[in-house]
């Protein structure tokens, strides 16, 4: 089977454009305490990552540091939206699905985002994956190596993500290369998304719009339809 045309556009316009803004992805989360107090979170996309046999269920891959409290969120509500704006290509996704954590397997709850992520619901990417055996230990750390040097020490900081910054901490002192280097491996982790449901909506000529809905059945397939 084919990669779904949602996917096929997406690569596309990043081969074309690979810049930053086109790789913004906006999650929306719930509060895992409160349940009323939604959340944006933004996550930078890395990659599609499919089952040799299906390529049709792809998954989206995203790096994410393990110390930021939005993963508390993501776990009590693992059904996810998010939308994803290509200003280059004048398209904007919506997907709707499901989302699973991997960390390092040094984490203590490393059992659990593994155990989670190997034994997903039947006809789905994580699935599809599963059943070939994918090696989610190695694509993390092909992940790392494949980000700048700024970005992998972003994620050695001794502060915790959302945590405030005191004036005098501004200029604090830094940590050994070596040291930096074990942190930002240890914290960073994976977000892997599996998207059940896209829609997309063409505004490259705007006013005019094109807006198309794509679904997976409970077969697998995807199907789509036209909307006003």
């Amino acid at each position: 089977m084919e990669a779904p045309q949602w996917k096929t556009s997406i690569a596309q316009t990043l081969s074309k454009s690979p810049s930053v803004a086109n790789r913004m992805l906006q999650l929306s989360s719930l509060d895992a305490s409160d349940p009323s107090r939604p959340y944006i979170r933004s996550f930078f996309f890395h990659s599609f990552v499919s089952a040799a046999t299906y390529p049709s269920h792809p998954v989206l891959v995203a790096p994410v540091d393990m110390r930021t409290p939005k993963l508390a969120h993501l776990l009590a509500h693992s059904r996810i939206r998010l939308s994803w704006h290509l200003p280059d290509a004048g398209e904007q996704y919506h997907i709707a699905g499901t989302v699973s954590i991997l960390p390092t397997p040094q984490d203590t709850l490393y059992p659990h985002y593994a155990f989670a992520i190997r034994r997903p619901e039947a006809n789905s990417g994580l699935r599809a994956l599963a059943d070939e055996g994918f090696d989610w230990d190695k694509l993390r750390e092909e992940v790392y190596h494949s980000l700048d040097a700024r970005q992998r020490k972003s994620f050695a900081s001794r502060r915790l993500p959302g945590s405030s910054i005191l004036v005098e901490e501004a200029g604090s002192s830094e940590d050994s290369p070596e040291v930096e280097e074990h942190a930002a491996q240890s914290n960073m982790g994976l977000v892997v998304i599996d998207p059940a449901e896209v829609e997309v909506l063409e505004m490259e000529e705007w006013p005019s719009t094109r807006r198309t809905r794509y679904w997976r059945s409970r077969d697998g397939i995807w199907e789509s339809e036209l909307l006003a």
